[in-house]
């Protein structure tokens, strides 16, 4: 079984490569905390996306099956970059937390956040609204 990948910009990461350890404990995990260049928010897209290639070519080079962009950031600025680059899957946590923050909002109202590089950006994915604010959540 091949591992998977995950990385993040520092080590905000390891929650996302812990829950991937308590749902499959025998799946192996290969986590790259890239506390050297830390944070990634105020640089530039090219960068992070230069920044992003090269965590993803140093797990590869490491034999993963998948890998999962655990960076806010880079998931909202590589993530597409990433996607065209390699034959293994690649999951962003932009998506599936913003579709959680919306499902827990709905009903009550409510906000779901984002960071300097997260939202406004143009990435795919960025959950931001257009003006670079917070998605209103309305339910």
């Amino acid at each position: 079984m091949k591992p998977i990948g995950v990385f993040d910009s520092g080590v905000g990461g390891l929650t996302v490569a812990r829950a991937l350890m308590e749902r499959w404990p025998h799946l192996p995990i290969i986590y790259l905390g890239d506390t050297a260049r830390v944070p990634y928010g105020p640089k530039s897209p090219r960068t992070i996306q230069r920044f992003s290639r090269e965590n993803g070519d140093f797990l590869a080079d490491h034999g993963i099956g998948a890998l999962v962009v655990a960076c806010n950031t880079a998931s909202a600025l590589a993530l597409e970059v990433l996607e065209e680059r390699y034959d293994f899957p690649v999951i962003g946590v932009l998506e599936p937390g913003v579709k959680a923050g919306i499902a827990a909002a709905r009903g009550n109202g409510g906000e779901v956040g984002a960071g300097n590089g997260d939202s406004g950006n143009g990435g795919p994915g960025n959950g931001g609204s257009e003006n670079g604010g917070p998605l209103g959540v309305i339910g």
